[in-house]
């Protein structure tokens, strides 16, 4: 799965789902209080109601409920073009998984924890009174909004909890190493590309006494595309870059400037800022490509294992007998784990 990190608004809106059967938001002290919730929506404006212009065109009005009126319209549309119901029904399968999870390990979210990551969306969007404008044009209530923000807390917790767990031993460390190295291994650099051996000697002793990079760049090299952005090339690995130039590049410290370096290409001058070349540097990142494929196989697990039955309005079982139920909910569940996989 994708590293934890603050999630987009609106993505947060989408993919983490809201948990709680009893209507209740509850931290480890206790319910969410009022100033996390904001006093809720109320004594706020409502501008999916609002009556003013939300645009005008050749003079002619549209306000803000009318526009709000058709964005739900084409909203519905869309999502049922791309199937969100069973979308949201995958996310609803891991949100549970997770939740009884964390409750029977007893790990708890604090209310300190849940004001900081609240902070950080209103803080992306600049102000209190953005964020409240926010939730008022997706017509979602600030308390549906801070179950969201505690469900994505939730989340990363339970992914710590497994890795606390989890034992990562040498040899998988090593041949995962091995079976991936022409990915792993990597330097970022820059280089100066020039036609013969003099010209980058030249190249090599400016860059030696002090000269500045980007101007010798501009000067010497005829790399039009890196010479545009002062010779950098950004992450060098050895399945982007011609063999000879990666082997030259590899050698090279963290700050330091190669000799020159011949390809089929004339010769390079290259800089190294960081030199990740080898096991030893890059073993916390192999651990966590390690330990992301044992949690979302884990994942994958228990979603096979859970009973899912689909209600009509009515509360009988859709498709009314076990067979064909039971076909929904392997599709379901195949879903859920495609879903998991893309994380």
């Amino acid at each position: 799965m994708k590293k934890i990190k603050l999630l987009s608004l609106t993505l947060a809106l989408v993919l983490v789902l809201v948990g709680c059967s009893n209507g209740k938001i509850k931290t480890s002290d206790g319910e969410i209080n009022s100033d996390v919730l904001g006093k809720t929506n109320e004594g706020l404006e409502d501008l999916r109601n609002k009556k003013g212009a939300y645009v005008t065109i050749n003079g002619d009005e549209v306000s803000y409920e009318d526009f709000y009126k058709f964005y739900d319209l084409y909203s519905g549309i869309l999502a049922m073009r791309q199937n969100l119901t069973q979308e949201l029904t995958n996310l609803f399968v891991l949100d549970k998984i997770v939740s009884k999870e964390l409750e029977e390990n007893k790990i708890e979210i604090s209310q300190e924890e849940l004001d900081k990551e609240l902070e950080l969306y209103i803080k992306n969007l600049g102000s209190e009174e953005a964020f409240n404008n926010y939730l008022s044009m997706l017509g979602v209530s600030r308390e549906v909004f801070v179950q969201n923000v505690l469900n994505s807390i939730k989340n990363t917790k339970h992914r710590e909890m497994y890795a606390s767990k989890l034992d990562i031993s040498d040899k998988e460390i090593n041949e995962y190493y091995e079976k991936n190295k022409d990915n792993i291994d990597s330097v970022n650099a820059k280089h100066i590309l020039v036609k013969d051996e003099e010209t980058a000697k030249t190249v090599k002793e400016k860059l030696d006494s002090g000269e500045d990079f980007k101007a010798v760049s501009d000067e010497y090299s005829i790399d039009t595309a890196a010479k545009e952005k002062g010779g950098d090339l950004g992450k060098v690995t050895r399945t982007r870059f011609d063999e000879d130039f990666v082997e030259g590049a590899f050698a090279v410290e963290s700050g330091k400037i190669s000799d020159p370096i011949k390809t089929k290409h004339g010769y390079h001058i290259v800089q190294v800022t960081e030199n990740n070349v080898g096991l030893d540097k890059n073993i916390e990142m192999i651990k966590e490509a390690l330990s992301t494929e044992s949690y979302n196989k884990y994942i994958q697990e228990q979603v096979s294992k859970a009973d899912i039955k689909f209600y009509d309005p009515k509360g009988s079982l859709q498709n009314g007998n076990s067979e064909s139920q039971g076909e929904t909910n392997q599709e379901t569940k195949a879903e859920t784990n495609k879903e998991t996989k893309s994380e």
